[in-house]
């Protein structure tokens, strides 16, 4: 969970005895058939180092019989290390860990997401850590108790900064109270397993201990998730080259635009739109010739230009740096706001790329913080030595406090939004984007001149496989070809879950003959998803293709024509694609729609009638 917030955004599962002592590969396979339950959220899946050299095993084969899906597997491995000089392999553990590099080698290359359990920063392998592009890094048991090392801190300063490079999230286990939480979060650690976050979930009251959660599978569907951004998300940086020249108001007339300021800020949108208003407030209360708002990437462990005013500030806009960098780095680790009156004799103190490392100025830095949360900073340059007043910093401090205020509730309702229009089984949008928001999306597209393919996808024999296999096999097929649907398009297009087992695809700026060929790429892929039992055959797709705006006004219109091709796409057999065509006359659509109503055959492995 996140220590902040404390929202989900993994679960691991663990084995928990109950007397019988079971294998690796039992306890392996019983956290495979957890994967199609759990969510929106990944499963951290532990390998046991004994089986990397196990005779016979192949975990690749038990992953295509277990029928697990991409999105939902992190599979934890042994932590490379580098070992200890003279020390015998008496137990064999380096060649398990050699092993376990293959096997992390084989499990990327087939696209799954890895991770390593155990991480010590004093003797681990930062080379095969990076040849491994980890998810998440599971911190020693002892973390806790050598946070007072100063050698140990260090070290793990350094492994944030090298996992926030990797898009690595670290994780601390134990976290059994709240001083503990603070602990971590103080050094820059901000996700947690343990008792204070939450307790844990048992799935079988054979198994449960004093303090468990006993629940069902369907628990985990109900669940608030963090969904852990990626580069993608990342929104573009606001650049204005010249810093306004605004009169400074006096503080008679302070107190009657605080309440105005609260207002503008809290009303002003997404977050990019607070800080961008942020920055407009500023000159109102303090005269500067330069000013940055970074925002705090716990993720990524980087500070990232979101607004820059002033000259000599573009080269920030391409460029990150740790969140121990600099000035700014080492207020926000401390949480204080700081007046700096020379920047260049500051021990902490780092120039901006392109400016004279000599250049005298003076700064204010205002941590953003809202709650218990770093979100950012505020830096404030004007040039030349000690130009800042105290009156100054106690006025950044006050707008620096609402501002943070305000962006912390455009985070929140921003992740409202998006849970709204997010299906919880799949993880794409759902019909509710569709009815809200896609109409904003045809406009954009006929004021740019453009078009939009639209893929109406509905998979073949569905029912059949929740009736045959169950409601929770029947999601982990959906999830299965959710994530095939999501890497054959580009960025910029959508994915919708339209309902059941209909999904929507809008290509932008798509010509017929590609959207052709996305579809049967679609088919390929989707032929080599595993089965419901890992066994019977996969679920395949009829594809109809209709254009925007060619084939209607709306987009709602060119989704019913898209229908209309599907159905003739079922009519011709299933697992077919085919194209809106306006000359077919009704009654060649009302015998394609009668032959689609025809009861499909049941999956292959099936007692279908």
């Amino acid at each position: 969970m996140d220590l902040n917030d404390q929202r989900v955004i993994a679960y691991d599962a663990t084995a928990r005895s109950a007397g019988a002592l079971a294998s690796p590969v039992d306890l392996l396979e019983a956290a495979l058939a957890l994967a199609g339950s759990v969510g929106p959220a990944p499963l951290l899946v532990h390998v046991d180092p004994s089986l990397f050299v196990l005779k016979g095993f192949d975990l690749m084969g038990r992953i295509a019989t277990a029928g697990s899906a991409l999105s939902e597997v992190v599979w934890m491995l042994p932590e490379p290390r580098r070992g200890t000089p003279g020390v015998p392999d008496s137990l064999g553990t380096r060649s398990m860990a050699a092993a376990a590099g293959r096997q992390a080698a084989v499990l990327r290359q087939a696209g799954f997401r890895i991770g390593f359990d155990a991480v010590a920063p004093l003797v681990m392998s930062w080379s095969d850590v990076v040849e491994a592009q980890p998810t998440f890094l599971l911190l020693e048991p002892s973390t806790l108790e050598r946070l007072d090392e100063s050698s140990y801190r260090a070290a793990l300063a350094g492994l944030l900064a090298f996992a926030g490079r990797l898009g690595a999230r670290i994780v601390a286990e134990g976290v059994d109270d709240a001083v503990a939480a603070k602990a971590l979060m103080e050094v820059g650690v901000f996700y947690g397993i343990g008792f204070y976050l939450h307790a844990p979930v048992v799935l079988d009251d054979d198994f449960a201990l004093e303090g468990d959660k006993v629940v069902r599978a369907s628990w985990f569907r109900e669940r608030v998730v963090r969904k852990l951004p990626s580069p993608s998300d990342e929104s573009g940086v606001h650049l204005v080259p010249e810093a306004p020249k605004a009169e400074v108001i006096d503080d008679r007339r302070l107190a009657g635009l605080l309440i105005e300021w609260s207002a503008l800020l809290s009303n002003a949108g997404g977050p990019q739109d607070v800080l961008e208003a942020l920055a407009d407030v500023v000159p109102q209360l303090i005269a500067f010739d330069r000013l940055a708002i970074f925002e705090a990437d716990w993720d990524s462990y980087v500070l990232r230009a979101k607004v820059l005013v002033g000259e000599g500030l573009g080269p920030l806009v391409d460029s990150t740096h740790t969140l121990s960098t600099g000035i700014t780095g080492w207020v926000l680790g401390r949480a204080i706001p700081y007046r700096c009156d020379r920047t260049a004799e500051h021990p902490e103190g780092a120039p901006i790329p392109g400016q004279d490392d000599g250049l005298d100025e003076s700064m204010l830095v205002i941590p953003l913080v809202s709650g218990e949360k770093r979100l950012g900073v505020l830096d404030i340059w004007r040039d030349g030595a000690a130009q800042f007043s105290d009156q100054d910093l106690e006025r950044a401090v006050l707008l620096g406090k609402l501002g943070a205020d305000a962006w912390r509730s455009a985070e929140q309702r921003a992740e409202l939004a998006e849970r709204v229009v997010t299906d919880t089984v799949t993880g794409l949008l759902n019909k509710r984007w569709w009815d809200e928001l896609a109409p904003r999306e045809a406009a954009q597209v006929l004021r740019a001149k453009g078009n939009i393919a639209v893929l109406l996808i509905d998979l073949d024999g569905f029912k059949a496989v929740n009736d045959s296999f169950g409601h929770a096999s029947g999601d982990v097929v959906l999830k299965h070809v959710a994530r095939v649907l999501t890497s054959s398009v580009r960025a910029g297009d959508t994915v919708v879950r339209f309902g059941g087992d209909e999904f929507v695809l809008l290509l932008r700026d798509c010509p017929e003959a590609d959207a052709i060929e996305v579809a049967h790429s679609i088919r390929d892929a989707l032929g080599r998803v595993p089965g419901p039992d890992g066994k019977a055959a996969p679920v395949t797709a009829s594809i109809g293709i209709s254009l925007f705006p060619e084939h209607g006004t709306t987009l709602e219109d060119v989704a019913e024509n898209a229908d209309t091709a599907m159905y003739r796409a079922k009519a011709l057999g299933r697992n077919q694609v085919c194209c809106y065509a306006p000359v077919v006359n009704d009654q060649d659509i009302d015998a394609a729609r009668l032959a689609a109503a025809a009861p499909e055959p049941a999956p292959a492995g099936t007692d279908g009638e």
